[in-house]
């Protein structure tokens, strides 16, 4: 319904929720303002996916978690402007009030501020990680101990590589685009062979709506796997989808998930969009292959020798990547968009493992996923900072603060996986039976 007052126009949520992602007209609200981004929505730089997610809703908390200047954001939302929210309807929910407040005092402390001492170790030890590897190879060959050796240090400087990215991807240490971009391709493209055009695509994304079907590109795994509650059932009831053994996921998941992902899928993602990824990107990509190839290829004087060893190396990434970033979120509720509040979504969908020297740094702090996902432009050696300020205001609402530890959590995931196996078999028998 559209009411004009004082020369403004107010509008119900129920008017605005009409103006979705799948309507012709797409409004979105920030703060009590209501925007038609319809004709933003292919020129917004964090890509038209993140905000067609948010159309029709209150996007509030989303926007101030993703943009680092929020009045130079605003700018482009000026004169997209059509009016308001409703009077009767502008009254805060306590736990968004709440929230709102912690972020604001998250801010008031300092800790959206990176450290640079921490950073500048955190850079040198995966150079010194990776070169040293370099410089091990070629002065003994592929010697068996010197592979061993060689590999092990590879493997440490990617991981850790994949975590400094995600921090500079998330604009946790450069507040400026273009500085973060150049430093983005650098650890991205030319430390890891990734492309920032892949990562940007996907992980807003998932942070925006975690573990929610058809959004969080992280759930479109039913090619071999079913997640969750609601997936299993609607998999099994539709006709035109491929049914896998899904009873069996939590037996072959160990097998091809966490050993493949990198090796194939994320070489045959990259591939795919080299050639729309922006000429840094590309530039940084082929450099890192044309130094790692190199390497290897004069250290062992061999081809297969030199694919065999870059293969090697990736398998070892791959799963500590996928174990470590799946135990995060598989486990926990996996299903539609109920347009719930930033930080009733990011505590449904995440949990923690705890903190002790060795998980910190295996998972570059994102065993610190609750803080990480309220706070996605947080400095990560804040995290433990505000994370009692997080438990208490879990203990106030009454929202679960889940943290266990590593194993338990790695076990989890094949758990979850069972769980979603039964239900999609309980789910596939009664179509079996309803055909007969």
């Amino acid at each position: 319904m559209e009411v004009e007052e004082a020369g403004d126009t107010y509008y119900t949520l129920s008017e605005v929720e009409k103006h979705k992602g799948e309507s012709s007209e797409k409004w979105i609200v920030i703060g009590r303002e209501i925007y038609d981004v319809t004709s933003f929505i292919n020129r917004h730089p964090g890509g038209k996916r993140i905000l067609l997610h948010h159309c029709g809703q209150d996007a509030t908390d989303a926007f101030h978690a993703f943009h680092p200047i929020a009045e130079k954001a605003t700018k482009h939302l000026t004169a997209l402007k059509i009016g308001q929210t409703s009077p009767s309807e502008q009254e805060t929910p306590d736990i968004v009030r709440d929230f709102r407040e912690l972020r604001s005092r998250v801010e008031s402390m300092g800790w959206m501020k990176p450290d640079w001492k921490f950073y500048t170790l955190v850079f040198l030890h995966i150079m010194v990680l990776e070169y040293g590897a370099y410089g091990l190879l070629l002065s003994l060959g592929m010697r068996p101990l010197a592979v061993a050796f060689g590999i092990a240090m590879i493997v440490a400087a990617q991981v850790q590589a994949g975590w400094l990215q995600h921090d500079i991807g998330h604009l946790s240490i450069f507040r400026d685009t273009r500085i973060s971009y150049l430093a983005h391709v650098f650890v991205m493209s030319f430390t890891k062979g990734a492309l920032v055009q892949w990562w940007n695509h996907n992980h807003n994304q998932h942070h925006a709506k975690p573990n929610v079907i058809s959004k969080d590109p992280d759930t479109r795994l039913d090619a071999l796997f079913v997640v969750g509650e609601v997936m299993p059932v609607r998999v099994a009831r539709d006709p035109d989808h491929v049914q896998m053994p899904y009873h069996w996921q939590h037996w072959y998941f160990s097998f091809t998930f966490p050993p493949l992902l990198f090796p194939l899928y994320f070489s045959y993602e990259n591939l795919r969009l080299l050639k729309k990824a922006r000429m840094g990107d590309r530039v940084g990509f082929i450099l890192y292959y044309i130094k790692i190839l190199t390497v290897l290829y004069i250290a062992s004087g061999s081809v297969v020798q030199t694919l065999a060893f870059y293969f090697t190396f990736r398998f070892f990434e791959s799963q500590i990547f996928v174990w470590i970033s799946q135990s995060n979120h598989i486990p926990m509720p996996i299903e539609d968009d109920e347009r719930k509040d930033w930080f009733s979504m990011q505590l449904k969908a995440t949990c923690n493992i705890h903190d002790n020297l060795f998980n910190t740094w295996i998972s570059g702090h994102l065993n610190y996923q609750i803080e990480h996902h309220l706070f996605p432009r947080m400095p990560r050696h804040n995290y433990h900072k505000v994370r009692p300020l997080v438990e208490s205001m879990c203990n106030k609402h009454g929202v679960p603060y889940i943290a266990k530890g590593l194993f338990e959590a790695f076990a989890d995931i094949l758990r979850s996986l069972e769980k979603s196996g039964k239900l999609w078999l309980d789910a596939h028998n009664a179509v079996l039976r309803a055909e007969m």
